[in-house]
């Protein structure tokens, strides 16, 4: 695995989304993680998703709905 990747827990953090709001964007297709471990389904995102998560944690607190 690379080493720029950063387990979801991580990612929430640095992002300040929570996990759940990540699987529901992941779901949504709005913000797919860069790697799923085939085997446990854990979700790993790059540093660089970060500015789309901060993105689209500012939409959603201004309630506006937009498609990236």
């Amino acid at each position: 695995m690379e080493a720029d990747l950063l387990p979801i827990g991580r990612f929430a953090a640095l992002s300040r989304l929570s996990v759940k709001q990540l699987r529901h964007y992941d779901e949504l297709g709005l913000l797919v993680p860069a790697h799923v471990d085939a085997a446990s389904g854990y979700r790993y995102y790059r540093r660089a998703q970060a500015r789309q998560a901060l993105s689209i944690g500012l939409l959603r607190s201004q309630h506006t709905v937009s498609c990236m």
